[in-house]
């Protein structure tokens, strides 16, 4: 038998017992061993990527981090996937919402955990993962986190679990994005890399479109926002069933906002190359002088007239 982490103190550390038990009753046990887990990774992986060659030693701090988001996007994907497809689910309305759901919670308390013992500090610690978008929604993804400890822990299992699945391969078309020039270059230089990083991305636009583009706000329109309406005047405030319709549709149009940025990438990949410049400026002239569409242009070579004409 052991006992609660909450019985395991002594009387003479008296500081050390009041600091202990106010971070338990935030972060559950599985919370705080998912985050120390976390965080240890980040720091061992640090101090041995500082003494390895480069491109290793460029970014220690942001490849200890890529390597420990892998292994834990694997398993919450995992877990979620289980929960949300095989698992059993209440009917809707209120029971959705207020119905305890043990793999829900176990992702929410994970979630919560790594976030704000490892994820958000190393965050605002490692340059290259300073983004301010980002680190808004990890704070809202920690809020939503906290409430799926009582209520909605249901979604935990999609929420915190299904649409991971395009992390697992972001971790990996990250690494090898330009903002990280030595790592990009070791790439460039590497069939292997190359072949990795490459299919890397395109199931990761496959997997974003599909799960966080397209089934998220399905989830979020038509089960989570319907399920807190009918709710309504149970045991949980409106004001914060109506908090989490907000935070609900402020998510959506962020996985919009990226779902647009990765279909304006697509876009730029298929295009055909630009012709050279000339042969633009031998296209863009017609019989009758140029001419801005450039499908419609008849391509002949301008006469000395046009030429000096233009200039």
């Amino acid at each position: 038998f052991t006992p609660p982490l909450h019985s395991c103190h002594t009387d003479s550390h008296p500081v050390l017992d009041k600091h202990l038990s106010a971070m338990l009753d935030f972060l559950p046990p599985t919370a705080l061993y998912a985050g120390l887990a976390c965080l240890l990774g980040q720091v061992a992986l640090t101090l041995l990527f500082r003494r390895m060659p480069s491109p290793w030693r460029d970014e220690p701090g942001f490849l200890a981090h890529q390597f420990v988001c892998f292994p834990l996007m694997l398993y919450m994907c995992a877990v979620g996937c289980q929960g949300w497809w095989l698992g059993d689910s209440p009917a809707a309305g209120a029971a959705r919402v207020f119905d305890a759901n043990p793999t829900g919670r176990h992702l929410a308390e994970v979630v919560l955990g790594e976030l704000a013992i490892w994820d958000i500090p190393t965050g605002l610690l490692v340059a290259s993962l300073r983004d301010p978008l980002m680190v808004v929604h990890h704070f809202g993804m920690l809020f939503i986190a906290s409430v799926a400890l009582t209520q909605l822990q249901v979604y935990a299992s999609f929420f915190f679990g299904v649409i991971e699945l395009s992390g697992v391969f972001l971790t990996i078309v990250d690494v090898f994005h330009p903002k990280h020039p030595t790592l990009n270059a070791a790439e460039a230089a590497s069939p292997l890399l190359q072949a990795i990083n490459g299919n890397a991305r395109i199931v990761f636009g496959l997997a974003f479109l599909a799960t966080r583009v397209v089934y998220f706000p399905y989830v979020v329109g038509a089960m989570v926002i319907p399920d807190a309406l009918a709710a309504r005047g149970g045991r949980v405030s409106d004001g914060a069933l109506l908090t989490t319709c907000v935070c609900g549709v402020l998510f959506t149009l962020l996985q919009w906002h990226w779902g647009a940025l990765i279909i304006k990438q697509v876009r730029k990949m298929l295009a055909p190359p630009e012709p050279p410049m000339d042969a633009r400026r031998r296209a863009s002239v017609r019989h009758d002088g140029p001419f801005e569409d450039d499908a419609l242009a008849v391509e002949r070579t301008p006469s000395e007239a046009e030429v000096k004409k233009q200039e």
